[in-house]
């Protein structure tokens, strides 16, 4: 990066739990500076996450994180992290509590059935984008589709409840 550009716009913002980069690039990017990428893997992260309830206290922080910079980034022309929020909050709220609308208006509790297919189907189309011949292909769709409830707790969390510095752990116990 060049370092007129961060003195123009600032560094990372430390107060934010995810984003941090995608948040700062959204400030160059209004600012009129350009960014560009290589095309290759640059980093790895390991979390070395082993446990779903890791995974969801993982996915608690980064909605929580998500939410903060699409907050931040209100006033930019380009707003981050709106489709990762719309996409847990449709898929986690939105669609279930519409279709138990539904069935109550029409008096039809068998409605209610296609919830769990609508998932399996949405689960399957993302194992399907997952590397053939992963032997954890489904296993990896379903974490990644049943981690948006935290995704969307996390959210709710720093839309409603302030901005908290604390980070969440979802290493301990």
């Amino acid at each position: 990066m060049r370092v007129s550009a961060l003195d123009q716009v600032g560094d990372f913002d430390p107060s934010l739990m995810a984003s941090e980069e995608p948040e700062l690039a959204a400030r160059l990017r209004e600012a009129d500076w350009e960014i560009w990428r290589i095309d290759a893997l640059m980093t790895e992260h390991d979390a070395k996450i082993f446990t779903f309830k890791a995974y969801w206290r993982r996915a608690m922080r980064a909605g929580f994180g998500y939410a903060q910079a699409w907050m931040r980034t209100a006033k930019l022309s380009h707003r981050i992290n709106g489709r990762l929020l719309a996409s847990s909050l449709f898929w986690m709220a939105i669609l279930p509590l519409g279709l138990i609308v539904l069935a109550a208006l029409l008096r039809h509790p068998t409605l209610l059935v296609l919830l769990p297919l609508i998932y399996f189907l949405q689960i399957a189309r993302m194992a399907a984008s997952i590397e053939i011949g992963d032997p954890y292909q489904w296993r990896k769709a379903f974490v990644i589709f049943a981690i948006k409830s935290g995704e969307l707790i996390g959210a709710a969390r720093a839309i409603f409840g302030g901005q908290s510095r604390t980070a969440i752990d979802y290493k301990g116990n």
